[in-house]
């Protein structure tokens, strides 16, 4: 996320910013599990969470920034598809029939999904209001980044 708003001054909406190396830490997931929804059996935490620590953007080397940490607030409105909190993620993992092994920390909000350290996790399709095909129906209507 640091990287993101480091990297906004360089480009312009659209623009393609080179980046030629990434250095992560990889730290091991807490598990949790295993839970059961519709039908199938969830682990969470069963490999490594991953935090993005510096990047080399243009020839500008940026790092990641021990003091600044930007805090995300979800302001929800409920609309015809949704009312209260929907909880759509991304997570990598394994993905089976009857099991999903996701490799990251489980988070409990999407607040507490984007405002963690870790690439592994974070929301998916925060600003859909109107569900089509595999996409789920959301009801956020503003992200603020303090």
């Amino acid at each position: 996320m640091l990287l993101s708003i480091v990297l906004a001054p360089f480009a312009w909406a659209g623009d393609r910013v080179p980046i030629s190396s990434i250095a992560t830490t990889r730290t091991p997931a807490i598990f949790s599990g295993p839970d059961l929804v519709n039908g199938r059996t969830i682990n969470y935490g069963v490999g490594d969470n991953v935090r993005v620590d510096s990047a080399v953007v243009t020839g500008l080397s940026l790092t990641r920034s021990a003091v600044f940490k930007p805090e995300i607030t979800i302001n929800r409105v409920d609309n015809f598809a949704v009312q209260g909190e929907r909880l759509t993620f991304f997570y990598p993992g394994v993905f089976g029939a009857n099991t999903a092994n996701i490799e990251g920390d489980r988070a409990h909000s999407m607040e507490e999904a984007m405002n963690d350290e870790y690439i592994t996790s974070g929301g998916l399709d925060v600003f859909l209001n109107v569900g089509r095909g595999v996409e789920r129906a959301n009801n956020i209507e503003r992200i603020d980044f303090v």
